[in-house]
């Protein structure tokens, strides 16, 4: 489902920067899933927020609960750290084959500029 959720906002972002609309710098998704907690409540078993910082000059810190767990463990850390190098030269790739068909046009444009001085 994250993938997902992915997805849609950077569709969002992508028909913003089209439109010429500067970037969010967060988001924010309310979501209630599961059963009512009691009776007729707007209260849900599984209720969340979720939050997306695209603009990490917004995170003026954070912090963990008093008596939870650190927050990862090692093998978690080393797993994290692996998906995060693979998701960055996805995107490095996906990025570059994105760019691609302006580089013919810059070459141009360069060349031309370069034939007024």
């Amino acid at each position: 489902m994250r993938k997902l959720d992915k997805a849609v906002f950077d569709y969002l972002h992508e028909q913003r920067k089209l439109q010429g609309q500067a970037d969010y710098d967060a988001v924010r998704g309310a979501f209630q899933q599961g059963p009512d907690l009691v009776e007729s409540s707007a209260f849900k078993e599984r209720s969340h927020v979720q939050i997306a910082v695209l603009n990490m000059e917004c995170v003026l810190g954070w912090f963990l609960v008093p008596g939870d767990r650190s927050l990862l463990s090692p093998e978690e850390l080393a797993t994290a750290q692996a998906q995060l190098k693979d998701a960055t030269a996805q995107l490095m790739r996906i990025s570059e084959e994105r760019d691609r068909p302006f580089r013919h046009r810059d070459r141009r444009i360069r060349e031309r500029d370069r034939s007024f001085r």
